[in-house]
């Protein structure tokens, strides 16, 4: 399947993202017994405030979204002139897993987020799926810290 990536903002990918979000939320686990409920407000804030970036992977046969990665940015607390990206999701239709999409629709969030300003990307590898973690890896981060979560 042949994909083009791009950046678009909230509004132009909201209706269509939503399916996606559904399905990802699924599969991370860790939110079973707990129903999505997109914060729309808060997702608009950050759009409107320039703290979003959203790169799209769309199929070029019929422009379907198949999937995205999402990135709050912000300035450091520490470093007041260091930009850094914290991922929110990355997310592929099933029917897209196979091959190199992941890597390439990665590859091309960075350039994007690069030219951005942004020095610092920060993902987060779900224990359920280890082989995201491996394709960092493979594309050059290294495992910093661990995230430790609980419900109270």
């Amino acid at each position: 399947m042949t994909m083009a990536f791009a950046q678009e903002s909230w509004v132009q990918i909201r209706d269509e993202a939503i399916p996606l979000l559904e399905e990802n939320w699924k599969e991370i686990g860790h939110f079973e017994g707990i129903p999505m409920d997109v914060n729309f407000p808060a997702v608009e804030a950050m759009d409107a405030a320039d703290a979003l970036r959203l790169y799209s992977a769309r199929s070029k046969d019929d422009g379907s979204l198949l999937g995205y990665a999402g990135f709050a940015v912000s300035y450091s607390i520490g470093a007041k002139t260091f930009r850094e990206a914290e991922e929110l999701g990355v997310y592929l239709a099933k029917s897209c897993r196979r091959g190199r999409i992941a890597m390439r629709l990665i590859q091309y969030a960075e350039e994007e987020l690069k030219k951005d300003g942004v020095y610092m990307i920060n993902y987060h590898a779900p224990v359920n799926n280890p082989g995201f973690g491996s394709l960092l890896v493979k594309l050059g981060y290294r495992k910093a810290e661990e995230i430790y979560t609980r419900r109270v």
